[in-house]
């Protein structure tokens, strides 16, 4: 399961070695230990994604837009 609602598009989410099909709606937690990626998009797709408490890694605590 990830945290996030998918806003639009299809596509897989990889959490750790576990691979699931994510569409619009779909809504997930993946914790901050666990490797996250987008392994396959199949149709364009947008996420909302937050990261809570900030990261230490600089790149991913930068402000975007």
């Amino acid at each position: 399961m990830w945290q996030s609602p998918q806003l639009s598009g299809n596509g897989e989410i990889k959490i750790n070695n576990e691979v699931q099909k994510i569409k619009q709606g779909s809504v997930g937690l993946a914790k901050g230990e666990d490797d996250f990626e987008i392994p396959s998009v199949s149709e364009d797709i947008s996420l909302y994604v937050t990261i809570s408490p900030n990261p230490a890694n600089g790149l991913y605590a930068k402000e975007l837009g």
